[in-house]
């Protein structure tokens, strides 16, 4: 990685870094639980809790972002509950009510990056976490990214992007800076895509 990439790389960890978290004592606004009572086809019945995100099912998009010079957006943005408190990912967001995964990820990138692309395309699909959610990762490619804004970030929210080569990626993935497991496998899955399309 060039070292100026690298320096700027650091100093935006260095700021984004969670140094410190305190438990608040005051419930939970994003997230809920209801508790279900399952029964299966032999007649036994069983107890389950799920989660909820903002009261919906928290289906999610990754976009895989590629610009014309085939480099690929990726975030850095603080994690308090992980290890080193910040970590690299592809842009991502929640899908609103109505949207198809193609929309949110059209919206996502541009609220994220201030970035839209030509096409937005569903590479993959998969469960978050079956044993307390429904919810659904829609893992979306948008090709020829191009940006036509500013960031428009939440409250809380702090993102900082950059484009990174493939193998720029595959070295934040060997650091260890790409740690989440949909973050991943999204990029497993962008190994595979680019393998075998022509684009």
């Amino acid at each position: 990685m060039q070292k100026e990439i690298t320096n700027k790389i650091n100093k935006d960890i260095l700021d984004l870094k969670v140094k410190s978290q305190v438990l608040v004592d005051e419930p939970a606004k994003f997230l809920s639980v209801k508790r279900y009572e399952c029964t299966l086809n032999n007649g036994d019945k069983m107890m389950r809790e799920k989660l909820f995100k903002n009261g919906k099912e928290g289906n999610s998009v990754i976009i895989l972002a590629r610009t014309n010079t085939q480099k690929f957006l990726l975030n850095v943005e603080p994690k308090p509950f992980c290890e080193q408190g910040f970590t690299f990912n592809f842009p991502a967001g929640y899908i609103e009510n109505s949207e198809t995964p193609e929309r949110a990820g059209e919206r996502e990138l541009k609220e994220e990056t201030g970035y839209t692309a030509s096409t937005f395309e569903i590479i993959k699909s998969y469960y978050q976490d079956l044993g307390v959610s429904s919810a659904i990762n829609y893992i979306v490619f948008a090709d020829n990214v191009k940006k036509v804004q500013n960031q428009h970030l939440d409250k809380d929210e702090y993102v900082h992007f950059y484009e990174f080569t493939f193998l720029e990626i595959q070295e934040l993935l060997n650091m260890k800076y790409i740690c989440e497991a949909p973050q991943i496998l999204a990029f497993m899955k962008l190994e595979e895509f680019l393998k075998n399309c022509k684009r």
